[in-house]
């Protein structure tokens, strides 16, 4: 996961998020947050925010920035947050949502007016730019079986494209999504 981060980082040319949040940004919601790093990098360069990062797994430091908290909790459950958010984060939450209508919807609700939700993704298919990405056979085989397995589960993996969509559908206006492509060699 931390390594995920880091590439994420270097994609985004050193940036953690491309949303145009405020310098003075409150209150931040960190999705399946997993080891924390996202939300500790977060919290130190925003240290006058409150950063929540939510996971299933308990797997976060203990030692954190002040302003940083993690809690164990099901970002698909019901979301009991008394105050909204300026900022919602999620990463990596392909093959991790059931309903994306209803995370789209809830996220809506619990972010402040003129909040954003980001949601950074990588679409799970081999493709490149000359067309040999199509002749590697046992890897097409092996992302087609893994796609089906997950979208058998529930919980599909090639679903980022469509977040777009779904956003605008739950309310969310001025919606963007850009395109990086990354390299696997």
């Amino acid at each position: 996961m931390d390594m995920v981060h880091h590439i994420y980082r270097l994609l985004l040319g050193g940036k953690l998020f491309l949303a145009p949040i405020s310098d003075n940004v409150q209150r931040v919601l960190d999705l399946g947050t997993g080891t924390g790093i996202w939300a500790i990098d977060f919290a130190d360069e925003y240290p006058s925010a409150e950063v929540l990062g939510v996971d299933l797994s308990p797997i976060q430091p203990i030692w954190t920035p002040p302003n940083c908290i993690f809690e164990v909790d099901d970002f698909e459950s019901d979301w009991l947050y008394r105050k909204p958010f300026d900022y919602i984060h999620g990463r990596e939450l392909e093959g991790c949502i059931a309903n994306e209508d209803e995370l789209f919807q809830q996220a809506f609700r619990h972010l402040s007016s003129g909040g954003y939700l980001e949601m950074q993704a990588v679409d799970g298919f081999f493709l490149s730019d000359d067309g040999t990405a199509q002749m590697a056979t046992n890897a097409q085989a092996w992302i087609k079986s893994m796609l089906e397995g997950a979208r058998k589960f529930g919980k599909p993996l090639d679903n980022a494209s469509l977040w777009k969509d779904k956003m605008e559908d739950a309310g969310f206006v001025d919606v963007q999504q850009e395109v990086h492509k990354v390299s696997m060699f």
